[in-house]
């Protein structure tokens, strides 16, 4: 886990590439990045969706869309293990030394 404020600002990082490429920040997509930058990995696509459906009601449909969405944008990698439920979804720190397209 990254130190929070760390956190926070690698989180502001992605919210400002999502706002320059004309998305919005709902509520939902903010507490589901700031919960990927927090935990840095996913090992577990269910556990994370289950945590965040019991505290906040995000759907399973939310979150696969918006991993897929960092993934497109380079801020999220899979490691590939066969089915969706089984893949590794990690933080991608060297997206922030890119520069954002």
């Amino acid at each position: 886990m990254k130190h929070p404020m760390e956190a926070k600002q690698h989180c502001e990082k992605i919210y400002n590439t999502l706002i320059n490429r004309g998305y919005m920040i709902s509520t939902q997509r903010k507490i589901l990045i700031e919960a990927l930058c927090e935990q840095q990995e996913i090992s577990d696509m269910e556990s994370f969706w289950m945590d965040l459906r019991q505290r906040h009601g995000i759907s399973w449909a939310t979150v696969y869309t918006n991993i897929r969405l960092l993934i497109h944008m380079g801020w999220v990698r899979r490691h590939e293990d066969g089915e969706v439920m089984e893949a590794r979804y990690q933080l991608n720190d060297q997206r922030e030394n890119e520069q954002s397209a």
